[in-house]
């Protein structure tokens, strides 16, 4: 069965909060976590920071999310000792006239990472990870 779930970062501050996603009719967002026991347990989160899960894990049975930063290398192979822009891969949905689905697209080139090909390690989020090259790949 397909699990349907969102994160997002609270307004206040704090960790990422799971669930499900609702959107008012003045376009606030709010997770409903799944261990809410009513309405009133609705967190209000920054927009920019909603994603929705994946269905896919990484090495260590991490849920992925879209905007997911992933290091990724050929399954079989040693794990790369630092990220860099070769190795550095984003969760994002892709739709067009002839794919739907998931993929993690290089940060550096053009194409998509086979996903049956690779590991994956999650390193961070593109909304916490704002400057990507300082932050990640500044050594």
């Amino acid at each position: 069965m397909r699990v349907i779930k969102f994160r997002g970062k609270p307004l206040n501050g704090g960790d990422w909060v799971v669930g499900s996603l609702i959107i008012d009719p003045k376009g606030h967002h709010f997770i409903l976590p799944f261990d809410a026991e009513g309405i009133d347990r609705l967190v209000e989160v920054r927009p920019e920071s909603v994603s929705q899960f994946s269905g896919l894990q990484d090495r260590y049975y991490q849920d992925i999310y879209e905007n997911d930063l992933l290091m990724v290398w050929n399954k079989g192979r040693s794990k790369p000792k630092q990220p860099s822009l070769h190795n550095v891969g984003i969760c994002r949905y892709i739709r067009d006239d002839s794919f739907a689905g998931w993929v993690i697209k290089p940060l550096k080139g053009m194409g998509f990472f086979n996903l049956d090909m690779i590991e994956m390690e999650i390193i961070g989020n593109i909304s916490e990870d704002v400057i990507i090259e300082k932050d990640v790949f500044e050594k």
